[in-house]
């Protein structure tokens, strides 16, 4: 049953957050049909009872598939006339008033019955209808699943069994194995080397010193200054990093 078509539509509003047109709600159990009233105009709506709700739920009949049948016994066909216990909402009768647009029944556009030519376009003005469309460019029925049971619940996203939490493999380093046997060009290792060697190792020092430095020595030579030493411009790029590591302080006091 698509949700959409559920009602009240609190109650689906407050257990299905941002759901969106092609959900579903699949534990639903049909208790009866009865006659429900809206802006003067009167239908036919099925009940249903849902675990994930105490209150008593309704669609307009003609939107309901049934999945599972119950026992005989409990089979009905004709609207049902003992009032209902009263809800959670306070409702002591079927008598909606609530301002949906979207519930009780639609009336169907005509142009749905004069057909446009386009297959693309009367296929969506028949589902923005509301009904369901025999679609040649939907999967044929043998690769739709139809085990509703096995589909994971709305409320939950797990399997039953399932448990959010994580068995401390990483499945991606299993599958993706082009990183056994990692390390260095020419067999060079951190271990042993100060921090500054790790660094200018991975840093990309011939740009740095070859064309940053020499760069920057030339525009301070131009401006009447002297010629930058490797030394200093390497505590000159490690203030700076420095710099980036503090939030309170500003460049000026440094």
């Amino acid at each position: 049953m698509l949700l959409k078509y559920i009602h009240p539509k609190p109650t689906i509003n407050s257990h299905f957050v941002n759901y969106v047109a092609r959900d579903r709600a699949i534990d639903l159990t049909a208790v009866r049909i009865h006659e429900v009233t809206r802006k003067n105009y009167t239908y036919q709506a099925v009940f249903f009872t849902a675990p994930w709700t105490s209150d008593y739920i309704y669609a307009t009949k003609h939107y309901v598939t049934v999945l599972r049948e119950g026992p005989p016994a409990l089979f009905f066909d004709q609207p049902s006339n003992p009032a209902s216990p009263p809800s959670s909402q306070g409702e002591e009768s079927h008598n909606v008033s609530e301002n949906n647009d979207d519930a009780g029944e639609i009336e169907l556009d005509s142009s749905i019955f004069h057909p446009t030519g386009s297959r693309a376009e009367d296929i969506a003005l028949v589902c923005n209808q509301g009904l369901e469309v025999d679609d040649d460019n939907e999967p044929a029925p043998e690769n739709i699943p139809t085990n509703y049971a096995n589909e994971v619940p709305l409320t939950t996203s797990l399997y039953p069994g399932q448990r959010w939490g994580w068995d401390g493999i990483d499945q991606r380093e299993v599958a993706i194995q082009t990183k056994n046997g990692a390390g260095f060009e020419n067999g060079w290792s951190p271990a042993g080397k100060s921090w500054m060697d790790v660094f200018f190792h991975l840093f990309p020092t011939v740009w740095l010193f070859d064309c940053c430095m020499v760069a920057t020595s030339a525009a301070i030579i131009a401006q009447g200054g002297k010629a930058l030493s490797c030394k200093e411009f390497v505590c000159w790029l490690g203030v700076w990093l420095l710099i980036a590591t503090c939030s309170v302080l500003s460049r000026k006091d440094f």
